[in-house]
């Protein structure tokens, strides 16, 4: 796992290699495999509230679901790549931001 974020204190997300989203809804007794739509490596996640969350990945990958995790939408970053250290925060409204630090 690359990076595990939580909304409050019983509800977060996990995520890793090959497209891997887990999440917990007990504070993290339990973990449930969720379906990210992909195989790319997400790297960084950011758990806005109980239904939203942001993940990050590879190649410029980009997830995001408004409902638990139940679906994820995906899209890629007009660059189409996207390196660690990454993160990505929500702004007003259906849109987000991401950034990333590239190799000197």
């Amino acid at each position: 796992m690359w990076a595990v974020d939580f909304a409050d204190d019983r509800t977060g997300w996990a995520v890793g290699t090959g497209g891997t989203v887990l999440a917990t809804r007990d504070g993290g007794v339990t973990w449930e495999t969720q379906d990210s739509g992909g195989t790319d490596d997400l790297i960084d996640i950011h758990a806005v509230d109980p239904a939203t969350a942001w993940a990050v990945g590879h190649r410029g990958t980009v997830a995001h679901t408004r409902d638990g995790g139940r679906t994820w939408e995906r899209r890629e970053s007009p660059t189409g790549r996207t390196s660690p250290p990454c993160t990505s925060r929500p702004t007003a409204g259906p849109a987000a931001w991401s950034a990333a630090a590239t190799p000197s």
